[in-house]
């Protein structure tokens, strides 16, 4: 089937407000640094479970892919849909102030010990928040590393962390480090790294870290750039980022989660 063929959704209007939206600011006020006024999030005390997901739904766009698109068809679907136009509103407005993660990042890094290093890997467009990597001093010659990435959503007052724990595998021709565990829980080593950064976002947006248990929760029928199509999206991926690395035990478990839900649909 043509594009030419297809009804073509409505025009883009301009992005407004959904339900709820935009709410003051929050957070613990501190006299010496400005906090982020992040006035388009809901406050913490309206952020039930079910609210978390209703915010999900207005920022990713219900669709799916059907054996009579082309790519091309889908692909424009997709980035008009009115949930795409808010988010992308969001994102800009996000990035805009992006200074405020940046002088984070910067904060935490001058209170790392030498050797430490950091990976900001926030970028416009693709997420809906902040993120980066931080690690301590690798001892020379070791195999085998411990990092702690952080997101700081900008759809809600909350951040998230995990700790990726990676070992150094050896190729015929290349090294390369290869994630073998991530846990939301950190090790002893990366505590003291923890506390700087959790430390540095409750100065600066006075945000809460989110129950852990709530990022597993599938959203059916949501399309989010960078998640996998295979399987339904998580909270995680709509409030966060879709890019959160994977064991390769988690990527067998989805592989034949999609085999499942493929016979089942046969």
């Amino acid at each position: 089937m043509s594009c030419e063929k297809k009804a073509e959704p409505s025009p883009a209007k301009p992005w407004v407000p959904v339900a709820g939206l935009p709410l003051p600011g929050h957070g613990r006020q501190e006299s010496e640094i400005a906090l982020e006024s992040a006035d388009w999030v809901p406050a913490f005390e309206q952020l039930s479970r079910e609210r978390l997901i209703e915010i999900a739904y207005q920022f990713h766009p219900h669709v799916k892919p059907t054996s009579d698109q082309t790519p091309q068809e889908f692909e424009f679907l997709f980035n008009n849909a009115p949930e795409r136009i808010a988010m992308r509103n969001l994102q800009h407005l996000a990035w805009e102030r992006l200074g405020t993660w940046r002088a984070l990042v910067a904060a935490v890094r001058e209170q790392m010990p030498n050797g430490s290093w950091i990976r900001d890997r926030t970028i416009p467009g693709h997420d809906a928040a902040y993120f980066a990597d931080f690690a301590p001093p690798k001892p020379e010659g070791a195999t085998s590393l411990t990092t702690l990435t952080v997101h700081l959503s900008f759809l809600v007052p909350f951040y998230t962390y995990y700790e990726h724990r990676s070992v150094l595998k050896q190729y015929p021709t290349m090294e390369k480090w290869e994630v073998v565990a991530v846990e939301t829980e950190v090790s002893p080593e990366l505590q003291p790294l923890r506390t700087i950064v959790e430390q540095e976002i409750s100065r600066r947006y006075g945000y809460r870290r989110i129950d852990p248990s709530l990022l597993d929760i599938e959203l059916e029928g949501l399309f989010i750039e960078g998640a996998y199509v295979e399987t339904r999206p998580t909270l995680m991926d709509a409030l966060f980022s879709a890019y959160k690395a994977l064991t390769a035990e988690k990527l067998r478990e989805r592989a034949a989660r999609s085999e499942i839900n493929h016979l089942q649909g046969q």
